[in-house]
């Protein structure tokens, strides 16, 4: 764990009670300024002010240390790094498995009461993204899509990312323990934005969403309803300059998805052949946008 005295005062930011700061106002604090300042400015004093509270931090971050939660924050150069470029990126991460920094994923993502020919796809896309792409696979690790989608690349030999809307400490459904278990020790990750012990909500999985689509380089929607909390996610992905893969029965059966299919950075796909030609012309792009950034 990262200097147990940064980390909580990093957390002091985070929780201090200042609605002057919003949650992603702080982090940009904290990536400017650093954590004293950011401290200094949300709570007056980066020293005296709110002490008690900076003393809760400090013990609960020591209670995390006792019990071998590893955490990494958005100052930690293992953070990753395409999630830090969005806004939203959470100032401390918990994980178990294997944390890069420089993870290339892609996020496979859909409904939880999807059929067998849905969850087929979701793993033979799985495969694919893995063995041809060299890209690594990452989903909510709920029932469905999501199951189908770390199975797939497990089974395949790729590297998986379980991106939680539970605190690390909580599997959810508990039925996919065993899963997260074959994550971990096939050199994947487990990883969740919220604190252990906190509570869970129905706020937490969109939360999740938003920090999956960070993580990953574009989105691929498998199977979704015209509610599903899915689109969300693709939503916020578009939103973060990211592309969106959107497989042709959900453009065919939600409203959402067919306003999205003409949009910029959207793909529409009826195959794995042309899932695999989207992510070669999105692979193609970044090396471009990345050459040219060198350039500079």
């Amino acid at each position: 764990m990262r200097d147990m005295e940064e980390v909580a005062r990093i957390l002091a930011v985070m929780r201090a009670k200042n609605r002057d700061f919003s949650q992603p106002e702080r982090v940009q604090l904290l990536l400017e300024r650093g954590v004293d300042e950011a401290l200094d400015r949300v709570t007056g004093s980066a020293l005296f002010a709110d002490e008690a509270q900076l003393d809760e931090c400090r013990l609960e971050v020591a209670s995390w240390s006792q019990r071998g939660i590893q955490v990494v924050t958005l100052l930690d150069a293992s953070y990753p790094q395409r999630l830090l470029s969005v806004r939203e990126a959470p100032a401390l991460l918990f994980y178990t498995g294997r944390l890069a920094g420089d993870d290339e994923a892609v996020a496979i993502v859909g409904s939880r009461d999807a059929g067998p020919r849905q969850c087929e796809a979701a793993r033979a896309i799985a495969e694919r993204a893995g063995t041809e792409h060299g890209l690594s696979v990452a989903s909510g690790l709920a029932k469905g899509i999501d199951a189908a989608a770390h199975t797939g690349a497990l089974d395949a030999g790729v590297r998986t990312v379980a991106i939680m809307g539970t605190p690390i400490d909580v599997t959810y459904p508990k039925e996919n323990q065993p899963l997260r278990d074959r994550i971990e020790a096939a050199d994947g990750l487990v990883l969740s934005q919220f604190t252990p012990g906190a509570t869970t909500s129905r706020h937490t999985f969109p939360m999740r969403n938003v920090t999956m689509s960070g993580y990953s380089l574009a989105t691929i929607v498998v199977a979704a309803g015209e509610h599903s909390g899915t689109r969300h996610q693709a939503r916020r992905a578009l939103a973060h300059s990211r592309n969106v893969i959107l497989l042709s029965g959900v453009v065919y059966a939600t409203e959402w998805a067919k306003e999205m299919a003409s949009k910029p950075g959207v793909f529409v796909a009826s195959s794995l052949g042309e899932i695999s030609e989207a992510i070669e012309t999105i692979q193609a792009h970044r090396r471009l946008l990345a050459d040219s950034v060198a350039a500079l």
